[in-house]
C-alpha cells in the first residue's frame, strides 16, 4: 500500500465514524452555519478515492443512512444535453479554440444559473439523509468551486453536504489540485479536523 493509499484509508475510516454520529446528522455544534463540510485528498490519488467512495455510501447504505452522490461531471452533461448543447461542443471542440470553448463551457455551467438549480431539483426528488458532492476537480476549469459553493447556501440547509475536493481546503482556501488558489470560501468545516 502506498503512501496515499493509507492516507485515504485512514481519511475514510474517520469519515464515517464522524458522518455516522448522531450529533452530525442532527447539526449539532454548527452555530447556525450552513451544514457543509469539505474532506481534501491528494489529487494524484482521485481514482483511489473514487472507489473508496462507492465503498463508503455501500457502507453507509448497508447501516441505513441514504446518501445522494451528486457527481458534477456527470450533471454537468446532463446540463448540456438537457440544453441540447452537448452534441454541438463535441463537434466544434477541435475547431473553436479551449478559450472559446472554456467561455462556452463557462457560461452553458454556470453556477448560479445552471448547476446549482439543478443540484436543487436532484435534491427535490431524492429522499436522503446526506448529500455527497464529488467530480469538482473534472469541472475545472469550467466551474467556480467557491462561487457554486456560495449558491448552494441557500438550496441545502437542512442536510449535510461532504463536498470531496482534490487539493487542499485550510478552512479558508480552496485550492485545486494543489496548485490553483480559488477564491476564499470559509462557510465549510473542514472535515478532516473537525472533532
Amino acid at each position: 500500500m502506498n503512501k496515499n493509499s493509507k492516507i485515504v484509508n485512514d481519511k475514510f475510516i474517520n469519515i464515517y465514524n464522524r458522518i455516522t454520529e448522531k450529533s452530525f446528522l442532527q447539526r449539532e455544534g454548527l452555530g447556525g452555519e450552513v451544514p457543509f463540510f469539505i474532506t481534501s485528498f491528494p489529487p494524484e490519488a482521485q481514482a483511489y478515492v473514487d472507489s473508496q467512495i462507492e465503498h463508503l455510501i455501500l457502507k453507509l447504505k448497508t447501516a441505513g443512512y441514504e446518501i445522494l452522490e451528486i457527481n458534477l461531471y456527470d450533471l454537468s452533461l446532463q446540463i448540456l444535453e438537457k440544453k441540447k448543447k452537448l452534441k454541438r461542443i463535441i463537434k466544434v471542440e477541435n475547431k473553436i479554440g479551449k478559450s472559446k470553448l472554456q467561455m462556452d463551457l463557462s457560461s452553458l455551467l454556470d453556477a448560479e444559473t445552471a448547476i446549482a438549480p439543478a443540484i436543487k431539483e436532484k435534491i427535490r426528488n431524492y429522499e436522503c439523509k446526506m448529500i455527497f458532492l464529488t467530480g469538482l476537480g473534472l469541472i475545472y476549469p469550467f466551474v467556480n468551486s467557491s462561487k457554486l459553493l456560495h449558491n448552494l447556501q441557500s438550496i441545502i440547509k437542512n442536510k449535510p453536504l461532504i463536498i470531496f475536493y482534490p487539493g487542499n481546503y485550510s478552512g479558508y482556501f480552496l485550492n485545486l489540485f494543489n496548485r490553483f488558489h480559488d477564491n476564499n470560501y470559509y462557510r465549510a468545516f473542514n472535515l478532516d479536523v473537525i472533532k
